[in-house]
């Protein structure tokens, strides 16, 4: 979208997963069915009721305000990340790499990059992938 108010030339305006809507960053995290799917995926994995949002920093400030333990809301955020870098990810590959966007596939990389910046980054060295894959909050 930002490319084609540039002037420079796109094949479609239309979203690279789901086909759907406009290709805007509101769209591809909030609004696109395949990013939706994966953050209702999420939310179970988490345990938190599944919840959308209008808009990314709307997303960031729930993380960020989300309960009452600093460590559990901490994990959160990072899974909030996470989420947000990997569907960007998934969003390129398809449209520079013409790759087949994978929803199980971008959960696995969500929970395989995350579980690695918790761990070697957040100070939960002892975390374990096994507990982690059940339930993140498990590794407190």
């Amino acid at each position: 979208m930002a490319l084609s108010k540039r002037g420079v030339r796109v094949g479609t305006n239309s979203c690279h997963l789901c086909s759907s809507g406009v290709d805007d960053t509101d769209h591809l995290f909030m609004g696109c069915s395949f990013a939706g799917d994966i953050w209702k995926w999420l939310c179970h994995w988490c345990g938190i009721p599944f919840r959308s949002f209008n808009n990314v920093s709307s997303l960031v400030e729930f993380a960020a305000n989300w309960g009452h333990c600093p460590k559990k809301k901490r994990i959160f955020l990072v899974i909030v990340y996470g989420f947000l870098w990997c569907i960007w990810k998934a969003r390129n590959e398809k449209v520079f790499r013409s790759t087949c966007a994978n929803a199980p596939k971008v959960v696995d990389n969500i929970l395989a990059l995350v579980f690695d910046w918790v761990k070697h980054r957040g100070k939960f060295n002892n975390c374990n992938w096994y507990v982690w894959i059940c339930n993140p909050f498990d590794i407190l």
